[in-house]
């Protein structure tokens, strides 16, 4: 019987195999532990990105919060915009002022007159002389009466202004053009918000315009009350510049500016009533037309108000030129002819005693 030994003894290797399978295993595992542990991020890497974001986030709520705070502080304007249109500088403290310039020039206009008289009297001799000297003495003594009224005279613009401005304030109602104003305002820091929220930085021009127009706004109601006062003051020396030939257009302007700041609040009654009325005309016939295009139009048509006063100034301006050109005229050559008519007058009674036969 033939015995076959290979069923006891195993076969070259073959125990070896087994043991490299597991060995390879574990190194296997080994490596991709090591590759695992080398890709896992770590805890700041996780929590940078949200810490940029949170820093975003509180930067947009400052910016937004710091220009709400500035906003509400601008929207005062519209809270007293009809006390800040009616206002005019105290009478008593201008009247004060323009004291000290009626009596530096009441006295010049007092030996002006005297020397004028004492040429008339005594000097001229020639009928054209006289003339001008009655023509010079006649615009002296109204404007020496003028300035001594001056005062009163300001007075009277500035309430004529006041009622004026009363009378069309009471047209329409005034706050719904205030809201119609204050709408245009929001829009504009309504999309700086929208566009901020979306980019930090984002908005930042329309808010800088925002508020650019807002205080360029407040700075002309609160500088036409200024500019009131200030050539309320120089008013007296505005007449004695229109009265003397070379300052006359220098008076003629100074007259411009001070009808014009006097008057301004009229104009910025007639565009807050002219919105008002615009407003609720709309919403009326049109209520599906977009608000936002309203409230724009209406806070840039309030801005341009004062423009209406300037067109007006063009007028009263040629007005003034035209009046200052020819009124010396005719007074001369008025005071000419009665004073020729006077003198061939004389000279044909004489002649008439003269040749009249002896009876």
């Amino acid at each position: 019987m033939i015995r076959s030994y290979n069923t006891e003894k195993p076969a070259k290797g073959g125990g070896l195999k087994p043991l490299a399978l597991v060995i390879a295993l574990l190194l296997f595992v080994n490596l991709s532990v090591v590759q695992v542990s080398a890709a896992k991020p770590k805890a700041s890497d996780l929590l940078k990105p949200l810490a940029d974001e949170a820093f975003k986030l509180a930067w947009k709520v400052g910016i937004i919060t710091m220009a709400a705070d500035v906003r509400d502080f601008f929207y005062s304007l519209y809270d007293n915009m009809l006390l800040l249109i009616l206002a005019n500088p105290p009478m008593n403290a201008v009247r004060g002022f323009m004291g000290f310039f009626i009596n530096m020039l009441q006295p010049f206009y007092i030996l002006a007159i005297i020397l004028l008289g004492f040429q008339l009297i005594f000097i001229s001799s020639s009928p054209e002389e006289r003339a001008e000297i009655k023509t010079l003495f006649g615009w002296f003594l109204a404007s020496l009466m003028l300035i001594s009224l001056s005062p009163y005279l300001l007075l009277l613009l500035m309430d004529i202004s006041m009622m004026l401005t009363t009378l069309i304030l009471g047209i329409a109602d005034p706050n719904l053009g205030i809201h119609a104003i204050k709408g245009g305002t929001d829009v504009l820091f309504n999309t700086f918000e929208v566009l901020n929220w979306i980019h930090m930085t984002g908005g930042v021009e329309i808010l800088v315009l925002n508020f650019g127009l807002l205080l360029l706004l407040y700075f002309m109601l609160i500088l036409r009350y200024l500019m009131v006062g200030f050539w309320g003051i120089l008013f007296p020396v505005t007449i004695f510049l229109y009265s003397i030939e070379p300052f006359r257009d220098m008076g003629r302007d100074m007259f411009t500016q001070t009808i014009m700041w006097i008057f301004m609040q009229v104009a910025w009654a007639i565009g807050l009533i002219a919105i008002a009325v615009s407003f609720a005309g709309i919403q009326e016939i049109y209520p599906q037309f977009p608000l936002m295009y309203i409230y724009l139009a209406s806070f840039f048509l309030f801005f341009a108000s004062p423009m209406i006063m300037l067109g007006i100034m063009d007028w009263l301006s040629l007005g003034l030129y035209l009046f200052g050109t020819v009124a010396p005229e005719p007074m001369s050559e008025g005071a000419g002819y009665v004073e020729d008519s006077a003198i061939s007058r004389d000279l044909v009674e004489e002649e008439e005693v003269v040749i009249k036969p002896i009876s």
